[in-house]
């Protein structure tokens, strides 16, 4: 008995978040590469003007959602897997941002010293 193997349908999910990210990725390189303000600029843009690393930290994250994009694109497995450790990464990032900056600390985390 041949079995035929259907063709696998892309489901309308992974295409809407497919085109989100890509389309993230795109409006963030176009905005710092254009020093344009960003809607979601906050703590982060200031921990980047800071700090080199974290510019570098922010290409990786691009080429990692980009790829996870891709792969989501040809439904591998993996790419949910890189999406939901980014995702991750991004809740913790943010959530450390919001308690150093509510535990009296300023902007990009140093000690406010002001009266």
């Amino acid at each position: 008995m041949n079995a035929v193997t259907q063709p696998r349908h892309r489901p309308f999910g992974v295409f809407v978040v497919a085109l989100l990210q890509l389309g993230t990725v795109v409006v963030a390189l176009v905005g710092y590469s254009s020093s344009t303000t960003l809607p979601w600029e906050s703590t982060f843009t200031q921990l980047l003007a800071d700090n080199g690393w974290a510019r570098v930290a922010i290409v990786v994250l691009g080429i990692l959602v980009t790829v996870a994009t891709v792969g989501m694109w040809y439904l591998r497995r993996w790419a949910g897997v890189i999406g939901v450790a980014i995702a991750a990464v991004v809740v913790a990032a943010n959530m450390s941002m919001k308690i150093c900056s509510s535990s009296g600390r300023g902007e990009g985390g140093h000690e406010d010293h002001s009266p």
